[in-house]
């Protein structure tokens, strides 16, 4: 099990700093929605948003998917040319869809993309990638697409980074691929002494260990940890090593990977950095869409009853648990799996408490305030957990943001229902890439103060295809958010 290496294509746009609040959050109306307009009637009322930041839209499509064309057209043109007419375009900074809107878009097609690049991207998504819409989709689905992003400050990250970018592991990867190990390790050998980086040391290994060289392989995945390999989860279950584990070795290598681990660290808690705009696009703005009802989406009066809930939770410094669980369905619990405990570690500093638990769901009786898990579909109400007001709760699924009906695996509005004020999910197929989600570190970020809008997308950087879902602006630690403005 090979791991793959994306090609990174790095933005040179500064981000501006700007504030997330009620004074710079719009609400965009489904005109024709009497959901819609009841939703976005009754949080307004309770954030204190005033009316001229109100923008209602008419003609929206009904289905759930729209050409880039359409959302455009019918959705970031007019947002746009409503908040110009306004005043209001230098001051906002986050959009609040209230419901009733297409979730999925259509992007431009391009030969030769690699499949994680494929399928259409959110509704939120594009929203704050809008000033790249006129661009190609590689640069939509860049790995790093997301100015606000943080780098997680991981041993190695900063070689996988310079690594990614070098056109010589295209070609190592392709040759490892083709079951060409000779080759595979000539090139991946040559590239480590220039970029002595984890993924690409790691690689190494596997190409020794499938030819049969495991002295050198144990060497090279020796190296791959010291230089900042920390993921166990991956290299227990990794085919290519079945012969290396079985060395006494082996548990010293893996306690190395445990210890790397422990020394991730989330980056600092910035307020939003925004993406500008660039001719002919809109700003890249925040976006959710405020408690969703159409398809898979809460009934009208669910949509209400979580609003007033979720608002009622700001600055209550909640005392439930966030819960990391690990199940045995490691194609969705692996990606994020690396970063549960430093980020439980993390959490638990900051006075709150975080366990890192195998099974599906928290336990019965537990009062959760955060919940990170990897699962296809599951009964919430069967847990018999408490969700606690001003909750984010998500899962890594394949289709957990589409909201059409039959659209198959758990829907992210099955938290939302549950009690949460927040959740997201892919819009279609993500091939569990981590980086394509909220990491283990967006609940560090929201118990250091950040809104629950910015903590989702500083934590996703591949957002093109996660919609995000719930109150942006929830807020239930006041903390200590920082006020540094440096990416």
């Amino acid at each position: 099990m090979r791991l793959p290496t994306i090609a990174l294509l790095l933005l040179c746009l500064l981000p501006l700093s700007a504030a997330v609040d009620a004074s710079t959050t719009a609400v965009v109306i489904n005109a024709e929605s009497e959901a819609s307009v009841a939703i976005a009637a009754r949080w307004m009322a309770l954030r204190g948003i005033p009316e001229a930041q109100a923008i209602r839209l008419s003609a929206i499509p009904a289905g759930h998917r729209i050409s880039l064309a359409d959302f455009k057209g019918l959705i970031l043109d007019p947002i746009e040319a409503a908040l110009t007419e306004r005043g209001l375009a230098e001051r906002i900074t986050c959009i609040a869809y209230a419901a009733d809107f297409p979730t999925a878009i259509d992007l431009p097609k391009q030969d030769g993309l690699q499949s994680w690049q494929r399928g259409p991207g959110s509704l939120t998504a594009l929203t704050l990638l809008a000033p790249l819409l006129g661009q190609t989709r590689s640069v939509i689905t860049a790995p790093f697409a997301n100015p606000y992003a943080e780098r997680v400050e991981a041993p190695g990250a900063a070689a996988d980074l310079a690594a990614g970018q070098d056109p010589r592991i295209q070609v190592a990867i392709e040759l490892l691929q083709a079951k060409r190990y000779p080759e595979a390790i000539a090139a991946l050998s040559e590239l480590a002494t220039d970029h002595a980086a984890p993924a690409v040391l790691y690689n190494l290994a596997c190409a020794q260990a499938l030819n049969d060289a495991l002295d050198d392989a144990e060497a090279s995945l020796a190296q791959a940890i010291q230089a900042g390999w920390y993921n166990r989860a991956h290299s227990e279950a990794d085919g290519d090593f079945a012969a290396l584990r079985e060395r006494p070795s082996w548990v010293k290598l893996v306690a190395a990977m445990d210890a790397a681990r422990i020394a991730i660290h989330p980056g600092p808690s910035l307020g939003f950095q925004q993406l500008p705009a660039v001719e002919g696009s809109s700003p890249g703005r925040l976006a959710m869409l405020l408690m969703p009802t159409r398809g898979r989406g809460l009934s009208l009066d669910q949509a209400l009853s979580q609003i007033e809930r979720s608002v009622a939770s700001d600055g209550t410094e909640p005392t439930g648990t966030v819960y990391y669980m690990i199940s045995k369905d490691q194609a969705r619990t692996g990606p994020r799996r690396p970063l549960f405990d430093p980020a439980a570690a993390s959490l638990r500093e900051l006075g709150v408490e975080a366990l890192v638990l195998p099974g599906r769901l928290p336990p019965a009786g537990s009062q959760v305030i955060g919940a990170m898990i990897g699962l296809a579909g599951f009964d919430w109400a069967k847990s018999e957990a408490h969700i606690l007001p001003g909750a984010w709760c998500d899962h890594l699924t394949s289709t957990g943001g589409a909201l059409q009906p039959k659209a198959g695996q758990a829907p992210f509005t099955v938290f939302l229902g549950a009690g949460a004020a927040g959740s997201g999910g892919a819009v279609s197929e993500p091939m569990n890439l981590a980086l394509k989600f909220p990491s283990p570190f967006i609940h560090v970020h929201r118990a250091r103060g950040l809104s629950l809008v910015e903590a989702v997308h500083r934590t996703i950087p591949c957002p093109y295809q996660y919609l995000a879902g719930g109150d942006p602006l929830s807020r239930p630690w006041r903390g200590q958010a920082a006020v540094d403005t440096k990416p």
